[in-house]
This record gives C-alpha cells, structure tokens and sequence, in this order.
C-alpha cells in the first residue's frame, strides 16, 4: 500500500502534475545535472488521463485497501510538501545570510583599513 501511495504523490505531484516546468525548477537547482530526472510525455493530457486511470482501477480492484490509501496518501502528500518547502526556505534563507555575512565582512575590512589609515596619520 505504502509504495502504491508514494508513487501516485511523487508521479502525480512531480511528473504529471508539474512536468516540464518541474524539471526546469530542478535544473535551476542543479544545474551540473543533465540527467534527465522526468520522462514526461510529450501529450501531457494523455499521460495525465492515464495516470488517473491507472489509480483509479487499483482502487477499484483492491477496495479493501481503500481506507489505507487514502489515509497514507494524506500523509505521503505532507512529507512531499514538508521536504519542498524547506527546500525553498532553505535557499531563501542561505541567501540572506550569504548576503548578511558578506556585509558583515565588508563591515569588518572597511573598519580595519579606517583603522590602518588613522593609525599611518
């Protein structure tokens, strides 16, 4: 049931739901990376009614399952959107201090060469 799950929220949220624009996010992210991490149909609407299809008919031949999928999907999907969102704050966040600390720096040696320049006067 668990790997059932994790596959309809990753291929779902990832593949089908984000596509080419998700593949073009995580090329942004890393860029050495030109492995093609998606193979995404180029009739997205196709794949997309598949994907459906697909879930839909394990669900209807595995009903006793139903309540399992359902709950484990719920928490499959907050883990998804847990690891995605400290992604983006994480950049956010390495970017301010990169900055802040770069300033700080600057801070530092502009002090330092006052400093130098009063003393050698």
């Amino acid at each position: 049931v668990e790997l059932v799950v994790a596959a309809f929220i990753l291929y779902g949220a990832l593949v089908v739901g984000g596509g080419k624009m998700t593949q073009a996010k995580v090329r942004k992210v890393f860029p050495q990376c030109e492995h093609r991490l998606f193979d995404i149909k180029d009739d997205i609407k196709l794949a997309r009614q598949q994907f459906k299809a697909t879930f839909t008919h394990i669900g209807k031949e595995f009903p006793e399952h139903f309540e399992a999928l359902t709950s484990e999907a719920a928490r499959f999907m907050a883990l998804n959107n847990t690891v995605v969102l400290s992604i983006r704050c994480w950049g956010r966040r390495a970017r301010r201090t990169t900055a802040a600390l770069s300033v700080a720096g600057l801070v530092v040696l502009l002090a330092m060469a006052t400093r130098r320049w009063r003393v050698r006067q």
